[in-house]
């Protein structure tokens, strides 16, 4: 499931509204939020549309609607993809409890690909629930040779965010 974001400007007309949500839900989008605005001065149409469904191609979308309006339309797709996560944690549960138990349940916003901990006492938790675990040691290592390490295992992965879950080396 795709949420989407769907920006349109174009000359006012009557319809625009039609249009707009018949393209929709021919591509089987349900509109959540829409707002629009009409600036009557210079007779124009501004609308944002928030829906959700399963998008098939960004392309053949924006081309569609771009088809049910006037010619000087402008219209922008944005998805909402998941970002991409790893979590740094030291002993403490309680902050990567919260965190997996959500992505467990997919109401994180965001997919956890993998725990780094610099202690072996979360790697059951983690794994448990179906997540990589990588313990990193921090005895006997200055801070440059550990955040190698950490690196390391972050350019395996295609990450947006790092989390600190009471990580503080």
């Amino acid at each position: 499931m795709n949420e989407l974001t769907i920006l349109i400007s174009c000359p006012d007309q009557v319809g625009l509204v039609t249009n707009i949500t018949r393209v929709l839900a021919a591509h089987q989008l349900n509109i959540v939020a829409m707002r629009e605005f009409v600036d009557e001065a210079n007779k124009a149409f501004f609308t944002r549309i928030a829906c959700t469904g399963v998008l098939d191609s960004k392309t053949q979308l924006e081309q569609k609607l771009l088809g049910a309006l006037p010619n000087e339309a402008e219209v922008n797709v944005i998805t909402q993809q998941e970002k991409q996560i790893a979590v740094l944690v030291t002993k403490e549960y309680h902050c990567l409890a919260e965190i997996l138990i959500k992505n467990q349940f997919k109401t994180l916003g965001a997919n956890v690909k993998c725990v780094i901990g610099n202690y072996e006492s979360l790697r059951d938790f983690s794994e448990k629930l179906g997540i990589p675990y990588f313990y990193v040691d921090h005895n006997g290592k200055d801070k440059a040779q550990f955040e190698a390490e950490i690196k390391a295992i972050l350019n395996q992965f295609d990450l947006d965010y790092l989390v600190l879950a009471k990580f503080m080396r």
